[in-house]
Formats: C-alpha cells, sequence, structure tokens
C-alpha cells in the first residue's frame, strides 16, 4: 500500500516538475519587467519630447546657418569699405 502512494506521490512531483520547466512561473510582469518604458530608458512621452526637442534645434541652427550663407545676418566682409 506504502508503495503504490510513494509511486503515485513521485508520479505527481515529476509531472509538476515537467510542467514547470516546461511553462515556467510566468506571471504578467515576467515578460515586460518595465511595461511604462518604450525605449531601454525613455517612456514614449520622453522620445517624442525629445524626438520633438531635436528637430526644433535643428530647424533654428538651419535658418541661422542659411542667413549667414545669403548675408542676411551681417554683411559681406570682402571690402574694408562700407557698401552703400
Amino acid at each position: 500500500m506504502f508503495h503504490v502512494i510513494q509511486k503515485s506521490f513521485s508520479a505527481c512531483l515529476l509531472a509538476g516538475a515537467v510542467v514547470l520547466l516546461i511553462g515556467g512561473c510566468t506571471n504578467k510582469y515576467a515578460s515586460d519587467l518595465t511595461p511604462e518604458l518604450d525605449l531601454y530608458s525613455e517612456s514614449g512621452e520622453q522620445a517624442s519630447l525629445r524626438q520633438s526637442r531635436i528637430v526644433d534645434n535643428n530647424g533654428r541652427l538651419i535658418s541661422e546657418d542659411l542667413a549667414k550663407v545669403f548675408l542676411f545676418k551681417e554683411g559681406s566682409q570682402l571690402t574694408r569699405f562700407p557698401v552703400p
């Protein structure tokens, strides 16, 4: 009698071990430990703000460069004499 109980208990332990090995101990956080982050260290809102700030800075720098190229910012310095 004891031998039968021991075999069925061993079979249950083996089945439980197989289930744990195959399925693992999962929960809703195991697949995504930081659900609020879209990137490695930023949330979606932070990434969007960073991108819009970069685009704004690039636009300002390009317009400043074009103003210098087309001499809108200051006159040409090819001559020392004032040009009317």
